[in-house]
């Protein structure tokens, strides 16, 4: 009989353990190219999505109509993107390259060009940023350096921040700030003013994840192994850190949602999460389409109405109703 038990309460405990991942159906699934997908992006309301393919060709796609609005061939300027961002207003795109920086309209055929600074054969753009007035765009190098381009001063400045990879970076709302993140395990603040480093946290090994909250009080950063934690922006301190019973997680992307009550993150495989932080546990994990055995989450987006966009490595936009998972009656 205390075995049958034993047997019993090991089984319901198996349960409950798998009981987060559930499947979730999309509202909406939209295959936008059958081309190899080097990164992909979404406009701050996810109406574009943005395709870096095979290093020479971008695209833009209107997610409502999802017609191709532009299409640019970099072999046609002779140039490799490293990487292409949309801008906030989203009458543009700017895409990145070793010693050249590109701003193309994308209703008329207008581009103004931007010439980087020369740098070894070795040093690459691995990250890029662009601030919400369009005035100011840093780039992040594989040597940990940071250029910093103002665009309406034309000026260029270059700030050595890490010992690696630079892999994140985050212009706060009011630009006063730049978080970055790398491979080096450092997340940092930097005060754009005074060029000063005010908050340097690191954990054991690169970081995967880095995201600010909505109020700009906490941030989520998460290395490659086992260390997920929010600290305080004004003190640098650690306030929570994630739960879950693996030994190991990988986060690859990361939002707060719903005033910060909530966490969303991909993994670097297929699956999307969501974390209530209270406690800092998992709500739920549900996995995308996978046309491939990589597939991953490149960006996602959620709106005021609580619909989920995401766009994968597989060039598939999909869309989630979430509202009966962010305000279930009852949240273990």
């Amino acid at each position: 009989m205390r075995r049958y038990f034993y047997i019993c309460m090991i089984t319901l405990l198996i349960l409950a353990g798998c009981s987060k991942k559930q499947a979730i159906e999309p509202i909406t699934q939209v295959q936008l190219t059958q081309l190899p997908v080097n990164l992909a992006t979404l406009s701050h309301d996810a109406a574009l999505t943005l395709l870096l393919i095979d290093d020479h060709l971008l695209q833009v796609w209107d997610n409502q109509s999802q017609q191709l609005m532009k299409q640019i061939e970099g072999s046609k300027y002779q140039l490799t993107f490293r990487d292409a961002l949309i801008a906030p207003s989203k009458r543009s795109v700017v895409s990145i390259s070793d010693t050249q920086l590109n701003i193309w309209q994308l209703h008329t055929n207008e581009v103004v060009s931007y010439s980087l600074p020369e740098f070894d054969s070795f040093i690459r753009i691995t990250k890029a940023q662009w601030s919400s007035d369009e005035q100011l765009i840093a780039l992040g190098y594989n040597d940990g350096s940071v250029l910093l381009l103002s665009l309406d001063k034309q000026t260029i400045t270059k700030i050595h921040l890490h010992e690696s990879s630079v892999t994140h970076l985050i212009f706060n709302r009011n630009l006063t700030s730049l978080y970055s993140a790398s491979l080096d395990g450092h997340a940092k603040r930097l005060e754009l003013q005074s060029k000063e480093i005010k908050i340097d946290y690191a954990l054991p090994h690169r970081i995967t994840s880095l995201a600010l909250s909505q109020n700009e009080n906490r941030l989520f950063i998460s290395d490659a192994l086992q260390a997920q934690e929010l600290i305080d922006t004004r003190s640098g301190e650690p306030v929570l850190s994630l739960s879950y019973p693996q030994r190991f997680k990988f986060f690859r992307g990361a939002q707060f949602l719903v005033s910060d009550e909530f966490l969303l993150t991909t993994s670097s495989k297929a699956y999307i999460s969501l974390w209530e932080l209270v406690s800092g546990t998992e709500i739920i994990s549900w996995p995308i389409a996978q046309r491939s055995a990589g597939s991953t989450v490149y960006d996602f987006h959620l709106s005021d109405s609580n619909v989920l966009t995401t766009i994968s490595s597989d060039g598939m936009l999909e869309k989630w109703a979430v509202t009966p998972i962010l305000f279930a009656p009852k949240r273990q």
